[in-house]
């Protein structure tokens, strides 16, 4: 999640319950349904960071998402649980309804990688560790 995002929605009544309605009202926006229920569609861990487990279809969904809304936040000076969970709602939706339109995947319907991205990551620092340089099509292909 944007670090700045995140912070703007933690200034105002600090509360794990309050950041989990305003998480799931972006994601119901967007998917359909709540983090846990995109988790578990995905077969991931409870730990697991669903933005890490996304092609870049659904990354950049997501991620339009949540500058949108935080962009929106900031613009109308949107104050309240409420309202900033209602707001980060409709730009979900407004986001899902643009991938329909188009005829692109919804964001629900996408695969899951088998990787994520800190795996890539971890894979690609060992190949410069090695003293190779990674290949984005290395990365892409199966390893035999």
């Amino acid at each position: 999640m944007d670090e700045e995002f995140l912070e703007m929605a933690l200034r105002s009544e600090t509360n794990f319950a309050r950041l989990q309605k305003f998480l799931d009202a972006g994601y119901q926006g967007l998917y359909l349904l709540t983090e846990d229920q995109i988790r578990t569609r995905k077969g991931l861990q409870p730990d697991d960071f669903i933005l890490d487990w996304m092609n870049s279809e659904e990354l950049s969904a997501n991620l339009q998402r949540i500058d949108f809304t935080a962009q929106r936040i900031k613009d109308e000076q949107i104050r309240g649980w409420q309202n900033i969970n209602r707001v980060h709602f409709e730009v979900g939706r407004a986001i899902r309804q643009a991938i329909k339109q188009s005829g692109g995947i919804l964001p629900e319907d996408q695969s899951t990688p088998e990787k994520s991205i800190q795996q890539v990551q971890r894979e690609a620092q060992k190949q410069l560790e090695k003293g190779q340089q990674p290949s984005i099509f290395n990365i892409l292909e199966e390893e035999p």
